[in-house]
């Protein structure tokens, strides 16, 4: 469908099947274009700073490296290691190239749902909202992670 009158095609980009039409404003400024944030954007913030704080003993702890695929309509939109392995832990925006011993996909929603302990990991995970890959059991050591993030922000309203 054509763009609306304001706009017009930049004459610059080619048609084609794979090219993108270039939309700008007739007044000359680029549209803004909103960048999604997600919810547990601010969950593995708050792991983040729990684990600066009792990175060694949860690495203790846990003993392993995890690796979140987050979902929003179906599609992954990020990936996010939690590496409670190695050193005093650690936790990184990744891409979907990088290996964990234990691989959860689920979707934003569910995912804040799981760390305020509103989701039952095994319910979610046999009824498909939750998919694991690697080793599962690692999985079941997510209700720990849970209780860092709790322990971290109480009063955080995730």
């Amino acid at each position: 469908s054509p763009p609306p009158e304001s706009f017009h095609v930049d004459p610059r980009r080619r048609e084609g099947p794979k090219s993108k039409k270039l939309y700008s404003c007739a007044c000359g400024k680029q549209p803004k274009i909103e960048i999604m944030s997600l919810k547990s954007d601010k969950v593995f913030e708050t792991m983040k700073s729990a684990i600066e704080s009792q990175g060694e003993d949860v690495v203790k702890k846990i003993k392993a490296v995890f690796r979140f695929d987050i979902t929003k309509k179906g599609k992954v939109m990020k990936y996010w290691l939690v590496d409670l392995k190695n050193g005093s832990g650690k936790i990184s925006e990744v891409d979907k190239k990088t290996k964990a011993e234990c691989t959860i996909k689920l979707s934003d929603r569910n995912f804040v749902k799981l760390i305020r302990g509103k989701l039952n990991p095994m319910m979610a995970y046999s009824s498909g909202q939750v998919k694991v890959k690697g080793n599962i059991m690692l999985a079941m050591k997510i209700q720990k992670l849970t209780k860092m993030v709790s322990v971290a922000s109480p009063r955080a309203k995730l």
